[in-house]
């Protein structure tokens, strides 16, 4: 019964974020502000939209920007302020996109730079340095020939971009076909188990990975890198793990002294995927335990976040000890941004809250000028499983408790 009213909350938010959308006739259209945007910064700005599948389908979850290239050097400091700039529009513009590649035409080419929504949340945060970022996108550069309708590599762009001649810069169609290789094959996702790891030297941060194919399916038996970085010191190494039968895999690390961050990473040869959390003192009293769930959760950029912690007896005697965490809904569909907003918000909850034996989140959601106030609530035994591998997320999901949607909060 539970995860019917879960599946059915879910349809009845998905119809009011669609009918929503359907109905705000004078909200700006995100691809002519990212075009406002890039325009005033003095580029020439050709397209943007969603990047079609193989079969020409829109994807919701990859936007792009298609510009005239200001330069012919691939490793320029115009063309770096170019792609990031066209990186910063889309993910400014296009909240819900997963995936950001801005498209420079240069000649009878167009050069594909990609990076996804989270790794360029980090960029912007400071968490990753300007130049491993920048090497991260220059490596996985796509360059596609308009006269041979077909991808071609540096070395032949490189040749033909030192000759004088000029082949145009607007192509019939404006976007190619997808790469060969695009930049979403393969799924490598990190959640921490916290967002406020207290330095009592005894709570431990559980980062949970997931490794998944182009399908969304599982990753069994892969082999994931775990570290862990403190701030102007050297990567310390956690380990090793294969993924289980959900293409998951675990490890922990406590505080270390002296630091108010960690940089949680897994990785393999190929991707990697990473998260800062806050690293504070104890918290014992209700006043800082409320303001450690606020600082963890607000720090991972999630806004109007409130916490409380409740308790109450039945008739029976039964103890119910209710932590719970208000924030603004980050993301306007159930896409994994939300489900990451949950799972951060319940296992903030059950750190900073250990002796909470219900968690609940509430998510704000405005719409038609109106705050609705969106329920999900677990018990933190369940919580326990799923951050111990016991069970799937899936199934940590499908014992969830929903409650219709309010106008005013209320604890239940």
């Amino acid at each position: 019964m539970r995860h019917y009213l879960w599946t059915a909350l879910g349809i009845c938010l998905v119809l009011v974020l669609v009918s929503t959308r359907a109905v705000s006739a004078q909200e700006p259209d995100p691809a002519d502000q990212v075009k406002s945007f890039l325009t005033a910064k003095g580029y020439t700005v050709i397209e943007v939209d969603y990047y079609p599948d193989a079969q020409g389908k829109p994807r919701p979850d990859v936007v792009y920007a298609l510009m005239n290239a200001v330069s012919g050097n691939l490793d320029s400091a115009d063309t770096a302020a170019q792609v990031v700039l066209g990186f910063h529009a889309l993910r400014k513009y296009f909240p819900r996109a997963e995936t950001l590649m801005t498209v420079l035409n240069y000649r009878q080419y167009a050069i594909f730079f990609f990076t996804s929504s989270a790794t360029f949340d980090q960029f912007a945060h400071n968490e990753i340095r300007s130049d491993v970022f920048w090497r991260g996108v220059r490596s996985k550069i796509q360059i596609y020939d308009w006269a041979r309708k077909a991808y071609t590599d540096e070395k032949d762009f490189k040749s033909n971009n030192q000759t004088s001649k000029d082949f145009g810069t607007t192509p019939p169609n404006p976007v190619p076909p997808p790469p060969p290789a695009p930049s979403k094959d393969i799924v490598l996702r990190l959640e921490p188990s916290t967002t406020y790891l207290p330095a009592d030297d005894k709570t431990r941060v559980t980062l949970i990975a997931t490794f998944l194919d182009a399908n969304y399916a599982p990753l069994v038996g892969r082999t994931l890198t775990f570290s862990y970085e403190v701030t102007g010191q050297d990567t310390r190494a956690l380990g090793t793990q294969a993924t289980d039968s959900n293409g998951t895999s675990r490890a922990q690390v406590k505080a270390p002294l002296d630091t108010n961050a960690l940089l949680l990473r897994v990785s393999t040869e190929a991707l990697n995927s990473q998260v800062s959390i806050i690293v504070g003192p104890p918290v014992t009293a209700k006043a800082e335990q409320v303001a450690a769930v606020i600082e963890g959760l607000t720090k991972q950029g999630y806004a109007e976040v409130d916490a409380d912690f409740i308790s109450r007896k039945s008739a029976t005697g039964e103890v119910t000890n209710t932590a719970y965490v208000v924030m603004r809904m980050a993301s306007q569909t159930l896409d994994r941004a939300f489900y990451s907003q949950l799972s951060r918000g319940f296992g903030t909850l059950r750190t900073v809250f250990p002796t909470a034996n219900r968690l609940v989140v509430i998510l704000i959601y405005r719409t038609e000028g109106r705050d609705w106030y969106l329920y999900w609530k677990a018990q933190t035994a369940h919580w326990d499983q799923f951050v111990a591998g016991k069970i799937s997320e899936t199934d940590f999901g499908a014992t969830w408790n929903t409650s219709a949607p309010t106008t005013q909060m209320t604890i239940l």
